[in-house]
């Protein structure tokens, strides 16, 4: 069926007309963002949060500063790191799934880190014994005392009050 060359038009109009191709209206964090430079800003009411948001940025300084030379640099890596060291504390097996699901990032990220960390020597891949499909992940000498170290030093951080 053919259409004249009005009909398009009309059509293509209306398809603008819809709210997708519509000018996109500010963010709500633009608009605060605006508020904010144009009014003092005003601090929270929870006097509670403050310590709370300076350990965070503490753990991440600890942690940036104690992985700066190995391959866990990433939040994915340092999280499968974390879940195997968990894991083995516990006397459990983990598979390269369940070290994508503690990675906390999509698939393909997760067996990115999982690559990264076996390449740089701090885990080790091989057969479960009882399921030749699958392959389970265990922590070298040197990657598991890294992470006693880095344990170690978050838990003395935490025990230490903010300045």
């Amino acid at each position: 069926m053919a259409y004249s060359k009005r009909r398009k038009e009309y059509e293509l109009r209306a398809a603008l007309d819809h709210p997708v191709f519509a000018q996109p209206q500010a963010r709500p964090c633009e608009d605060q963002y605006r508020h904010n430079r144009q009014h003092a800003m005003v601090a929270d009411d929870d006097p509670e949060r403050r310590p709370v948001a300076e350990g965070i940025l503490r753990f991440f300084d600890v942690a940036n500063n104690y992985w700066a030379d190995c391959a866990a640099t990433s939040a994915p890596e340092l999280s499968i790191l974390m879940d195997l060291y968990i894991n083995e504390q516990d006397h459990r097996s983990v598979s390269v799934g369940d070290a994508c699901i503690a990675a906390r990032v999509p698939s393909t990220s997760a067996l990115r880190s999982i690559d990264s960390l076996i390449g740089s020597g701090m885990v080790i891949r091989y057969p479960d014994p009882r399921d030749s499909r699958r392959k389970l992940l265990q922590l070298t000498d040197l990657s598991r005392s890294l992470v006693r170290g880095f344990v170690d030093e978050v838990g003395s951080e935490r025990r230490r009050p903010a300045q």
